[in-house]
């Protein structure tokens, strides 16, 4: 099987290198002679995108950062953050798995879990283009890695909800056997329920497309309303209205009102696919349930493939292999263009930025992520929470303002406060202990005499 392997991917780069770029239209269609001939694997662009994912591309900046040390608080975000208001991980199978990696593996498995992202990602575009040519889905596999996949790189819970559920839609345009179609279609689904505790956000639209994901719906609710000591849909409530605690004027960008723009993209679909055959109509219904919430996530992360998806089953066309090339490139340089990740510079510093138990106010939501990677270790708390609608309204009202006070940082029991662009700073109750080399500085608090 390895020889094999290696024997396409050995033909695939000698066909890249020959002249399979010269004497072609710009787009033909199955009558011409060139429809047939070779193409691209796409198991070599898979190794592309995953390679540059894994080597070149930047450390995620905020989730994954904490996902992968919950471990480390015995999968309770109470010790964490701030404010924390649910005495139970909402995210403990994701955590869990990306815990382990990190044990084993250390920072590497961070890079790890985003290249798997975008490789899981390039997989379910793949898989839901079937019925179009093979350069043509490579293509839009590029195009869309070019166009979100920034927003993968984040490899969140929700990341992965997104990805297995595309996955799954994918798998249904294949013939297997009933009994491996049940078998990897339940995996899928329980799969999905333990990554998340909002996880029938996914799990609804599959029924669409597959009734079997009714049983993982149930067994979801079921196992979280176990593990959650018979509180889940209290809580889940409580969670769904989370927006309502934040003060006036805190804005969170990816809740962002996007109806227009889906109307947009919606727009496209109704205008140029032409036969709305039955699968066409689980799409509509799919694109239809992610823009009830009218956010901006939403459209990125799954009206955008979804449109796409439809739009390039729709063309039967057959793009210039250049296209191929041109993509490769602008994929290079939305996902690796930030130089070579690996360093022989040590990634940690020889003492650590933290003491055990510090209870650390950040600048910001950027920041407490990063000093949580720092400070797991020492089993630091942080404030803002990760929802910063969790904090304290002070608190809310400090980071709104990028502006904290001597009395302020005494009042909560402060012991640190990490910036990465300071206003109005130092004050006389903080005193520098450290600038990293990413730009932050870590200030002591201090009695003011």
């Amino acid at each position: 099987m390895l020889e094999t392997f290696k024997n396409r991917l050995q033909n695939d780069w000698q066909l890249f290198l020959a002249n399979y770029w010269y004497g072609r239209k710009p787009i033909y269609t199955p009558e011409d002679p060139q429809w047939q001939d070779r193409s691209l694997s796409f198991v070599l662009v898979w190794l592309f995108l995953f390679g540059i994912t894994l080597f070149f591309s930047p450390m995620p900046q905020d989730d994954l950062l904490r996902h992968i040390h919950a471990w480390q608080y015995d999968f309770d975000y109470r010790r964490m953050f701030d404010g924390y208001p649910y005495h139970f991980d909402a995210w403990f199978g994701f955590d869990w798995l990306v815990g382990h990696l990190y044990q084993s593996m250390g920072a590497f498995a961070i890079k790890l879990i985003q290249a798997a992202s975008i490789g899981l990602f390039a997989l379910a575009i793949y898989l839901n283009l079937k019925e179009a040519h093979r350069d043509t889905r490579v293509l839009v596999v590029l195009i869309l890695v070019w166009a979100v996949g920034s927003r993968f790189l984040i490899a969140r819970p929700t990341t992965f909800e997104t990805l297995f559920m595309f996955i799954a839609i994918g798998i249904t345009f294949y013939p297997l056997k009933p009994k491996w179609d049940m078998v990897i279609h339940l995996l899928l689904g329980c799969l999905m329920a333990s990554f998340y505790h909002l996880f029938f956000i996914y799990l609804l639209p599959l029924i669409i497309w597959r009734r079997i994901y009714i049983l993982p719906l149930i067994f979801g609710l079921a196992g979280w309303q176990w593990f959650t000591g018979g509180q889940y849909f209290k809580e889940v409530l409580d969670i769904l209205n989370f927006g309502a605690m934040r003060i006036p004027g805190i804005k969170v960008s990816e809740n962002a009102f996007s109806l227009p723009l889906s109307l947009i993209f919606i727009g496209l679909v109704v205008l140029f696919v032409y036969k709305w055959r039955t699968s066409e109509k689980k799409w509509a219904l799919t694109a239809a349930w992610f823009s009830l919430p009218m956010q901006i996530r939403y459209m990125l992360d799954n009206l955008i493939p979804i449109v796409a998806i439809l739009l390039a089953r729709e063309w039967k066309v057959r793009p210039h292999p250049f296209l191929i090339l041109f993509m490769l490139v602008m994929v290079k340089v939305t996902l690796g263009n930030y130089g070579f990740y690996f360093s022989h510079e040590p990634k940690t510093p020889t003492k650590p930025y933290f003491e055990m138990h510090d209870h650390v106010m950040t600048q910001n939501l950027g920041v407490n992520f990063w000093v949580v990677n720092q400070g797991a270790q020492q089993l630091v708390k942080v404030a803002p929470a990760m929802e910063i609608g969790f904090s304290d309204k002070k608190i809310q009202q400090a980071t709104l303002d990028n502006k904290v006070t001597c009395q302020f940082l005494h009042e909560f029991g402060f012991n640190k406060y990490v910036e990465n662009s300071a206003v109005g700073l130092p004050l006389p109750c903080l005193k520098l202990q450290a600038s990293t080399p990413e730009g932050y500085k870590i200030w002591q608090v201090v009695p003011v005499k």
